[in-house]
């Protein structure tokens, strides 16, 4: 029986719901039959505990929090069915019983509040078969600060069905491991603990990671837990059919969500999978700087991918906009279909295509936020070298070409010249229309301000909003020799 382990929770700071919008502050859940948006409220919550300076901020797997320990894990203060407490929440203390316990976890229930037994079977048989497993087999091991070796799934009223369906509480963190449900939502519990459970575990070792990245991990734990849904595809779709949208910024955009999946998915997929994207969340290095950390020291079986930010970012453009079998080119742990459909995460969209000719292509003026990208492809050349320019309105642009064997139909990569003078871009493909029978080109814009949350002073902006900037794209075929004139 689990005794005092929550004297102190009326004094850690849990943060508050008054005033809190799910719509416009909320995350949405991955659902695919829900008939109305429930939502997450656990950024909201952490943004205020970041406000606040991360008060009670507890590390409890750094060393120096392992040494203070007086003993090993010992889950001497485990629940027991039947066990009460006044429960702290994002929504004020509510009296509540344990009423069911599982090898990780102690159900709480809401006192007054009825939960069928077959429905807490079923939770807790979900989280012990599919949830814990899977959520700490990518994102880590469970802490335990309060010697109960149990996460606590707080069930009680929020708000009615829809809204807020659940949260994790991070100013909690530092005297128990828990998450929180609304009981007018069990229908979506699945998805619900998956996504919070990621929370609960990213915020234990790298309590300062970028939204994008955080979010990103808790769309990809419900996806490994629970496959491709409708709001997985809306998420991930939003971004591809607008791949311009920064991958590295967070605004709370639906776009914002499926960009950081799909990155996070990438890594995994190139970098050694579960075992990576542990080391990432282990790595307290943040963004950009974390993802570079793990490129460099890569596991067993990984792709070569690159080391920085920039060589990583251009193998992802390549691979989110043709999804090959070969390489860092594509995705083994997605499907990536041509169009975007309800039912499939799609490609990266085409911003231009051309297959004839007869004149120079040029693009329209088009936008891209800093660290975001286009793709754009051509064939049917006439075997005459293929030259391709971006011109943009600020330095900072880079591009990757692809290019395909006609005889063997492997790719083979090259980055583009950037003219130091100008910042335009350009690149040559020899032989297109005979040896080459297809190319794509991505570019996207490297602005100096690039991991960010929102427009926080930290992310270096003091003035104005995040970067973005315009290009054209220029193709023609060179057919006309150079004159030297001597």
């Amino acid at each position: 029986m689990a005794e005092d382990i929550d004297d102190d929770d009326s004094e850690s700071f849990v943060g508050s719901l008054s005033g809190f919008d799910p719509i416009t502050e909320g995350k949405e859940y991955l659902f695919s039959e829900s008939p109305v948006p429930i939502y997450s409220a656990t950024g909201f919550l952490k943004s205020q505990w970041r406000s606040d300076g991360y008060p009670d901020l507890t590390l409890p797997f750094s060393e120096s929090y392992i040494n203070s320990r007086s003993s090993t894990r010992s889950c001497e203060n485990a629940w027991s069915v039947g066990d009460t407490d006044d429960v702290t929440t994002a929504g004020g203390s509510i009296a509540a019983t344990v009423q069911k316990v599982s090898s990780n976890s102690a159900i709480f229930v809401e006192d007054g509040q009825v939960i069928p037994s077959t429905t807490l079977n079923d939770i807790a048989s979900t989280w012990e078969s599919t949830i814990f497993p899977t959520v700490t087999g990518y994102f880590g091991s469970a802490p335990d600060v309060d010697n109960t070796c149990q996460i606590e799934i707080v069930i009680f009223s929020i708000d009615g069905g829809g809204g807020i369906g659940g949260y994790f509480v991070p100013g909690l963190s530092s005297s128990k491991e828990s998450v929180f449900m609304d009981i007018d939502d069990l229908s979506w519990r699945n998805t619900i603990l998956a996504h919070e459970f990621q929370h609960l575990l990213h915020n234990a070792r790298d309590p300062f990671e970028y939204i994008w990245i955080d979010e990103g991990a808790a769309d990809m734990a419900a996806y490994l837990c629970f496959g491709v849904t409708s709001s997985l595809t809306g998420h991930a779709n939003a971004w591809s059919e607008n791949s311009n949208m920064s991958v590295r910024w967070w605004n709370q955009r639906i776009a914002d969500y499926g960009a950081g999946f799909l990155f996070l998915m990438y890594l995994s997929d190139k970098l050694g999978g579960a075992s990576a994207i542990s080391a990432l969340v282990a790595d307290t290095d943040t963004g950009g700087k974390g993802i570079e950390d793990l490129a460099s020291n890569p596991l067993p079986g990984s792709t070569p991918i690159g080391t920085t930010m920039s060589d990583i970012f251009a193998n992802f453009t390549l691979a989110v906009s043709i999804d090959s079998g070969q390489g860092a080119f594509g995705f083994s742990n997605l499907d990536l279909s041509t169009g975007c459909i309800a039912a499939y995460v799609c490609k990266a969209q085409m911003s231009g295509f051309n297959d004839q000719w007869v004149n120079p292509w040029t693009s329209p003026l088009q936008e891209l936020e800093g660290w975001g990208m286009r793709a754009y492809k051509f064939n049917q050349g006439s075997g005459a070298p293929l030259n391709i320019m971006v011109q943009p309105s600020e330095f900072g642009f880079e591009g990757a070409l692809l290019a395909k064997d006609s005889s063997t139909g492997s790719w083979s990569m090259s980055r583009m010249r950037v003219d130091p003078v100008t910042g335009s871009v350009t690149g040559l493909i020899h032989d297109f229309g005979t040896d080459v029978d297809e190319v794509w080109m991505t570019t996207w814009y490297e602005s100096a301000v690039d991991d960010c949350d929102y427009n926080y002073a930290t992310c270096g902006i003091t003035s104005g909003s995040y970067p973005t900037a315009t290009a054209t794209v220029q193709a023609m075929l060179v057919t006309d020799p150079a004159e030297v004139s001597i």
